[in-house]
C-alpha cells in the first residue's frame, strides 16, 4: 500500500485531479423512511443476534447489532436526532477511534468493558432536549439501558431506538 501511495505522490496535481470531480454526496440523497422502517431493522438485527450472544461470540453479537441501525444510517435519510443517537452509538462501541480524531468525552472503554454510564445519560438527554421541540413524544428511556456489557448495551440502546415514537 505505500508502494502505491508513493506511486500516487509521484503524479502531478492535474493528473490527480482530472479524476476527481465536485460533488456534495457519494450516493444519491433518498427521501426520508418513516420509523417503521428503521424499527424494523433494529428489531430483526437484534433478534438474529441472540444465539451468538449466548453462545458467547460477542463480537458477532455486536456487529448484528450494528448491522441493524447502520444499514438505516447508510441507506436512508434518518431524522437528525436519530443520526445524534447513532453517533453516541459509535463513539461508544469505537471509542479509541473517536479519542484519536480528538474527542474529549469518553463514553466507555470497551476493551476493559467499562462504561460511564453518568456520560452516557446525559448526552441522551442533551440529544432529547435538542429536539424535544420537533419530536416532543421522542423519549429514549435510559432506565433500561444496561452497562454491564457491550453486547447487553447494544441491545438495550438500539431497542430503546426502535420504540422511539418520531411523530412530529
Amino acid at each position: 500500500m505505500v508502494e502505491e501511495f508513493k506511486k500516487m505522490q509521484a503524479k502531478s496535481k492535474e493528473e490527480i485531479f482530472s479524476y476527481l470531480f465536485r460533488s456534495k454526496y457519494t450516493f444519491s440523497v433518498v427521501g426520508p423512511q418513516n420509523h417503521k422502517a428503521v424499527a424494523e431493522s433494529i428489531h430483526a438485527a437484534n433478534q438474529n443476534m441472540s444465539w451468538f450472544r449466548d453462545n458467547n461470540y460477542h463480537f458477532v453479537a455486536n456487529q448484528i447489532i450494528e448491522y441493524g441501525i447502520s444499514y438505516c444510517q447508510y441507506s436512508y435519510s434518518l431524522p437528525r436526532m436519530i443520526t445524534d443517537f447513532f453517533h453516541l452509538y459509535m463513539r461508544i462501541n469505537y471509542s479509541d477511534y473517536f479519542k484519536a480524531l480528538g474527542f474529549k468525552e469518553v463514553y466507555a472503554d470497551t476493551t476493559k468493558n467499562n462504561f460511564n454510564p453518568e456520560a452516557v445519560i446525559t448526552r441522551i438527554k442533551t440529544i432529547k432536549d435538542s429536539w424535544k421541540e420537533k419530536y416532543p413524544n421522542a423519549d429514549l428511556k435510559t432506565q433500561g439501558l444496561r452497562f454491564d456489557n457491550l453486547v447487553n448495551f447494544n441491545q438495550t440502546f438500539t431497542t430503546e431506538i426502535e420504540f422511539l415514537n418520531m411523530e412530529a
